[in-house]
């Protein structure tokens, strides 16, 4: 049983300057319901779209053919994105619902995930589940750190949580301890590390070694966020590429990788 939490409109258009939002989860919803004010998804070409979990190429989108009132309703675990056509404007009302009876006590944020019996074994329900907390005005209150479950769901191979690592990694905001666990995460996660030969091959050396610095890590992190199609890490690991080519710039696998990660991005 659920009721209203918040009611909000959506505007899209080059008029607003924003024709698009990328694939995410609704962190704070338990369900969204997505209504169209106007006939600009109605070829089913424009406005609101669902793809996979892992990876977020175009071709994988699928848009949903929306006339004027007509609504569209998602789960929280529900992986969707808005993208217009750069002549199109889109205006649509947003309806977050949240249960109807609240637990007992403050901590309170998204039960319906951390209730779930699947919970430690379901990467996007770890995954949004720290979002939610690092949202909330108050993230200190809650028994369990959003990095510790950011750490649980890249375990398991969710490309988002990969990224953010990968971010925080790179801004130095994870603790040391925390890094020496992402470190052996790594190690585990993927025999694509394993093989990996130059360009990365220092920063998998050093891995292996017990060397390596949060900045090397978060190259290797943005690297398994690349694989699964996640356009973010791919942007990131271009940067990152790009950096160390211009430390070395008799190297020009370097540059070559880089302008193949960031193609895959703005595909």
């Amino acid at each position: 049983e659920l009721e209203i939490d918040e009611v909000f409109l959506r505007r899209y258009g080059t008029d607003v300057e924003r024709c698009s939002i990328t694939a995410h989860y609704d962190v704070t919803a338990i369900a969204t319901a997505v209504i169209a004010l106007d006939n600009s998804a109605a070829t089913g070409r424009n406005g609101l779209y669902t793809t996979l979990a892992s990876s977020n190429h175009v071709s994988l989108r699928r848009f949903f053919t929306l006339c004027k009132g007509d609504a569209v309703v998602h789960s929280w675990d529900v992986l969707h994105g808005v993208d217009v056509e750069e002549d199109v404007q889109r205006t649509s009302l947003i309806v977050w619902f949240k249960p109807l009876e609240k637990p007992a006590g403050d901590n309170n944020i998204a039960t319906w995930i951390s209730q779930r019996r699947d919970f430690e074994e379901n990467g996007v329900a770890q995954f949004v589940f720290g979002s939610a907390i690092e949202s909330s005005s108050t993230p200190g209150k809650y028994l369990v750190h959003p990095h510790d479950l950011c750490i649980q769901s890249a375990s398991l191979g969710n490309a988002f949580a990969l990224d953010r690592l990968g971010n925080l990694c790179s801004e130095g905001d994870l603790s040391s301890a925390r890094v020496t666990q992402v470190a052996a995460m790594l190690l585990a996660l993927q025999p694509s590390l394993k093989s990996l030969r130059s360009p990365l091959a220092r920063e998998r050396q050093r891995l292996q070694n017990g060397a390596a610095s949060a900045k090397e890590i978060s190259v290797l992190l943005w690297y398994e966020g690349a694989l699964r199609g996640l356009a973010t890490s791919q942007l990131s690991l271009g940067y990152a590429l790009m950096a160390k080519a211009r430390d070395k710039p008799e190297c020009q696998d370097l540059r070559v990788l880089s302008a193949l990660f960031c193609s895959f991005a703005e595909q």
